[in-house]
């Protein structure tokens, strides 16, 4: 990467300078009355910084050499894609397994769960009779990968038809 270099104000900027604090620095004494047109140094410093300024915007050196450019680096996670993969709905079975597996060169980068039905009672008092015990992603390295999803009925367990469902967050990953 090549260095930016500061310019030096141009001999003019600095001539007009120098004149404008000789002009200033002059042995003319004037009245009270002749303040309110004179120039003070709040006044000439920003006189002079306006004029720098404008020099050295206009200041251009030579344009540097390219920047270096590398080997096109590996594209990170793309293709994401969501799978949900829902168990059979019924009352029989206390366990209920679900396996959400992704499309051919994906790999799973997320996972997660949910339960269809499954409660007793009436809004807003249904309780929950069935639980979630695992969500077992696959290793990060196999290909397709997938994710295993367990729930079971608890206490009593529920005489109503209920489910599981596997999700898996997929993609490739270089």
């Amino acid at each position: 990467m090549g260095r930016i270099r500061a310019s030096r104000p141009a001999p003019a900027v600095l001539v007009a300078v120098l004149a404008l604090v000789a002009a200033i620095a002059g042995t003319a004494v004037a009245g009270p009355e002749a303040n309110t047109s004179a120039l003070n140094k709040k006044k000439v410093k920003k006189l002079v910084k306006k004029e720098v300024a404008k020099q050295i915007g206009k200041a251009t050196g030579p344009q540097g050499p390219p920047g270096a450019t590398g080997a096109q680096g590996p594209p990170g996670v793309s293709g994401l894609v969501r799978v949900r993969t829902p168990s059979t709905l019924q009352a029989s079975e206390s366990v209920k397994f679900a396996m959400a597996t992704c499309p051919a060169g994906k790999r799973v980068i997320g996972s997660g769960a949910d339960i269809r039905a499954g409660v007793t009672g009436d809004p807003p008092n249904q309780l929950a009779e069935v639980v979630i015990n695992e969500i077992i992603p696959s290793e990060e390295t196999v290909v397709p990968g997938n994710v295993i999803v367990r729930a079971y009925e608890i206490g009593a367990g529920t005489t109503e038809e209920w489910g599981v469902s596997a999700l898996a967050l997929c993609a490739n990953v270089s």
